[in-house]
């Protein structure tokens, strides 16, 4: 979903409409929408806020995407939040390739930096600390 269309469900309503065709031609009706709040991720060419968008992987050099993801895990991520109700929260992160993520759900983000010792394969053994982030609201 886009920014726009999260917004829209995320305040509900009632909305009036005439019906385009078939045997209720031009009858009038009306709806009533719930709130809804919705969390997931988006194409960036669906509404992605340009503030919040990661680069386009298929666009960076291999040398670029090297020097992206050796950035420090914070250094990658961008959060941005829609200033008028009802709130649409963006986070994006750059890991093997952008992740973007829109929420209605969430009011704002905390990052927790979390270190794990990963095996590996060549030293047959576990290898130095790889960060991992985590999202939390």
């Amino acid at each position: 979903p886009s920014v726009d269309v999260s917004a829209t469900f995320a305040m509900g309503g009632s909305y009036t409409t005439s019906v385009p065709a078939g045997a209720k031609h031009g009858a009038e009706i009306s709806i009533t929408v719930p709130k809804v709040l919705t969390a997931g991720t988006a194409r960036t060419n669906r509404g992605v806020p340009a503030a919040c968008r990661q680069p386009d992987k298929a666009k960076l050099t291999p040398k670029q995407v090297k020097a992206l993801k050796a950035r420090e895990p914070e250094e990658r991520v961008k959060v941005q939040v829609t200033d008028k109700e009802p709130h649409v929260l963006c986070v994006s992160y750059f890991d093997n390739g952008p992740v973007h993520m829109l929420s209605t759900i969430h009011s704002d983000a905390e990052f927790v930096i979390v270190k794990k010792r990963v095996w590996s394969a060549t030293e047959k053994k576990k290898d130095r600390p790889r960060h991992s982030t985590a999202a939390d609201h």
